[in-house]
This record gives structure tokens, sequence and C-alpha cells, in this order.
């Protein structure tokens, strides 16, 4: 199992960095091939007056991509007056890091010293240390050979059982563990596979992250955790965690700082956040296509991305340690749900409450604010055509009135808006939409076929379609994560199973 070319080095980003320039010197060599490693490119950027120090000219609003930078002596400065970097956003950078790959399988019974031997030997390992642990449910091996990269054995005292983990930063490590797992101890599902990936992204967007997260976690989560730390008249989210269910995987949205961020100066790429997403995926089939799986899931964090646009940075550990993967597809509900949010915050700004419903912002705006159409459509990125017809529904409903040009007051505040139809589809096993009909109280709108099922929140009637799951008369197909399970369940029974 080979890997793409999609899947590479970071330098590959400067691969046509000179043309991205208006003027300057040529900073960053252009990405060299010194060798590549089953598909993977590895070289090494050249850097400009290495004489020790830090550029203090160079702060994140003059560079959207950016390394620790060198200072030049006194008789250099000059050139280095001369450089204009262009800024790199997210949509011209396009790639993901891959941070941690785990993966656990379980295995009846195997001879711990040659599944050990073969491992080290297959992953190429150098020097590992190894940490031999007993005690009253477990005994475990743990094969370090560096942060990041190890091998865990452990048995099971009451089951007899063994597990065995792989914990890497490199893809291919990932896929030759795997492939032994399959062709040698004959396991046919991985017990948990768990992928991270980010990007380090430029501080000025973190507000505007951190709200996203909080807007996917009202959608699609379950809680939000935060972390805010006081800093030079603002807050730096320190940690920001959202939780969220997102195609049949739990997931882990988070935007976080290095624990000692406060020591560096905003030239350092540890000054500043990163964006992560933690997927989670349990009892799939090992003959599962890891890029695929990686992209498919990925998608999220990408369209997260994609949609900010925020300018990126790469430190060191991001140009000479971690590979990229490259995602293609955009999930256009997520990207609306986001642009829409954004919009909102922006009104939410100025009028200091949240309004779920973005109508109510706008007549607020509109009756208080004594704001003007085109002030609206202006502040939050909308068409003027688009607010005046939102602004038409508000005096239908009986919220707003028009007492003359340009000019409107409450009507009746306690007016209901109708609530906003949306339609959107999920994929998910059989269990996880039995807990989702019970926690929404959903209800079964139609189940010959796909299953369709229908709930209303404060603001919105949803229709959610399950694309996997398809209903017959005496049984429930499952589709998910590559595998197909049949269950004997008559489809009468399946809609007391869902709505009770």
């Amino acid at each position: 199992m080979g890997v793409s070319s999609s899947v590479n080095n970071d330098k590959e980003a400067y691969k046509d960095f000179d043309k991205d320039r208006d003027k300057g010197v040529n900073y960053y060599n252009k990405a060299g091939n010194n060798g590549a490693i089953n598909g993977i490119n590895f070289s090494s950027p050249n850097t400009v007056g290495q004489t020790g120090g830090i550029n203090r000219s160079k702060q994140p609003y003059s560079s959207g991509i950016y390394t620790v930078t060198i200072e030049a002596p006194r008789k250099d400065r000059q050139l280095f007056a001369m450089e204009k970097r262009q800024l790199l956003s997210f949509r011209r950078y396009r790639k993901l890091h891959i941070h941690r790959l785990d993966a656990i399988v379980e295995v009846n019974n195997i001879d711990k010293d040659i599944v050990v031997g073969d491992l080290l030997k297959l992953l190429n390992y150098e020097t590992p240390k190894e940490k031999h642990t007993t005690g009253k449910a477990f005994t475990t091996w743990v094969y370090r050979e560096k942060r990041g990269e190890s091998i865990t054995i452990s048995l099971n005292h009451k089951t007899g059982t063994y597990t065995v983990r792989i914990t890497t930063h490199r893809l291919q490590r990932l896929k030759d563990f795997i492939d032994y797992a399959y062709t040698v101890l004959r396991i046919d599902k991985i017990r948990a596979l768990m992928i991270e990936t980010y990007v380090r992204y430029l501080e000025r967007y973190e507000l505007k992250i951190t709200k996203t997260l909080e807007a996917l976690d009202i959608e699609l989560g379950k809680g939000i955790r935060q972390h805010l730390i006081p800093s030079k008249g603002k807050h730096d989210y320190y940690l920001s965690r959202a939780k969220i269910e997102y195609r049949g995987a739990t997931v882990v949205l988070k935007t976080y700082r290095h624990k000692t961020y406060r020591q560096h100066k905003p030239t350092h790429p540890e000054y500043h956040p990163k964006l992560e997403q933690l997927t989670i995926l349990k009892e799939i089939p090992i003959t599962i296509n890891i890029e695929t799986t990686i992209r498919e899931y990925s998608t999220l964090l990408y369209t997260v991305l994609y949609t900010i646009n925020p300018r990126i940075i790469l430190g060191d550990y991001e140009i000479n340690e971690t590979e990229t993967i490259e995602v293609s597809s955009l999930d256009k509900a997520i990207q609306k749900y986001i642009r829409g949010i954004t919009k909102r915050i922006k009104a939410e700004v100025i009028l200091e409450e949240q309004y779920p419903d973005k109508r109510l912002a706008i007549a607020k705006l509109l009756v208080e604010k004594k704001m003007r159409i085109t002030e609206i459509a202006k502040l939050m990125g909308y068409s003027r055509q688009y607010v005046t017809r939102i602004i038409e529904e508000l005096v239908e409903s009986g919220l707003i009135k028009r007492v003359g040009k340009g000019k409107y007051e409450w009507a009746n505040k306690k007016a209901k808006l109708e609530k906003k139809q949306i339609v959107e589809s999920r994929q998910m096993t059989l269990q996880q939409l039995i807990e989702f009909t019970k926690e929404t109280r959903a209800r079964v709108a139609y189940d010959k076929g796909t299953l369709v099922v229908e709930y209303e929140d404060e603001y919105t009637k949803r229709r959610v379609i399950i694309s996997n799951i398809v209903v017959e008369e005496d049984r429930v197909v499952e589709q998910f994560a590559g595998r197909t399970r049949v269950y004997s369940i008559p489809r009468n029974r399946l809609r007391q199973l869902l709505e009770t």
C-alpha cells in the first residue's frame, strides 16, 4: 500500500512562492527533492543570514506564512528591507498537516516477542526504549522510539486477549502496521482509529475561528470547553474545544496555543494558535483505505479553514517533521452554516446580544440602531436585495412596521417568526440514530427505502435524511465506514424503537 503523491512534505508549499511576491529577494528556495521515500518528498529549505537572533521587523501582519527568521547583520539590513512577502492564505496553501495517527487492534492470542520483533523491524524503529508494567488487570509493554512514535502491547488478564497499538506521525508506518495486522495477525477490523490533522494560523483570526467552533457546537455538538487568558487588552483563547458528531464519527475540533506561548514573541510560530481536528472511528474494517478515510473526515477541518481563509504559519516542525495531505472536497452544508454564523456575529457585536435567528438581529439593527438597509447589508455581508426580502418577511409577520422611507418601528415585539425549514443529509449507525431521535424527539417522516426523520427546535424545522440506512419490510440495512450490516428488524418495529 503506497502513499500517493498528495501526501507530502510542507516544503512543497514554497514551490510557487516566488510567483507570489510583488518584488524582493528569494527568501526561500523553491522546493527541492533530495530523494523520495514511498512517494513522500523530503528536502531542506535554504535560510538567509544565519547569524543568530530573531528578526523583530517581521511581525505577523507582514507575513502570512513564515518561520522563525534570522536577523541579518547591520550591513545586510537593506537587503531585508527590500523583501516584501505576499500574504499566503489557506486557500492558496490548501494543505492539512498530519499530526498524530493511532490504530488499535485486538488479538486473541499472539507470541508477544515475535510480534514486537516483527513490528520493530517492519517500522524501522531506531534504538527504542522499552517500558514494562504489570497491574491487576493488565500487563503492558511499551516500545518508544521518540515522542509520538511508539508500539504498545497490552495483555488483559481476565480475557487472555491482547491489544496492539501504534502511535505515529508517519502515514506509511500506520499503513504498514495495518497491513501486518491484516496479513499476519489475521485481524478483520480495527478496534479504534484516531486521526489528528491541523494547521497553525495567524492569531488575528482566533476570534472568528473560536466563534465558528461555538456555532458548530450549537449545530452538531454536545458542549464546548473554553479557557481564556487576558492578554494586553484582549483575551487569548488558550483552548476552545468542541466535541461533535460528524458523518457518524466522534470529532473533536479545537483551537489552542502552546503552553509556553506567552514566552515567545509574535514572530515565533509557537506564539500563534493551532486549529486541530481529532477524528475517532471505532470498529471499522481493516481493509479500509486510510488516505481516503483521512480525506473524508478531514473535510470538516478543511471546510472551516477554506471558509474562514486564515493566513497560515509554518514553524520548523511543520517544515521538517510533518507530512501533509490535501483535501479537495468541501462540505457545502457546513460552509453555508459557517458563513451564516459569521455574519450574525458581526451584528451581535454591535447589539451586544445573541440572536439564534439572524432575522431578529436585522430587525433590531433596523428599528433600534436606525441603520439603513445598505448599512445592514454591508455589515452582515448580504446583498441589499436579500436584506430587503428579510425586512418584507418581518413586516408580514407583524413584528415591525414601516413608518416612513427607510424608517421602521416595532409593531409587535412578541410576534413569532415562522420557523425556517432546513433539509440536511447525515450518516450514522443505527444505534446513533436511536440516541439522536431520543435527544431531539424526532419522528419518522418516511421509512420506505431511505429513512427520513423530522424534529423542531426553537427556531427551525429540520428534516434529516439518513442517507446510509435503507429500511425494508423485514430488515434494516446499514452501510457505514465501508461496512454493511443487516438487522432483522421489521419496519414497524424500527418506528417504535425510534419514536419511543
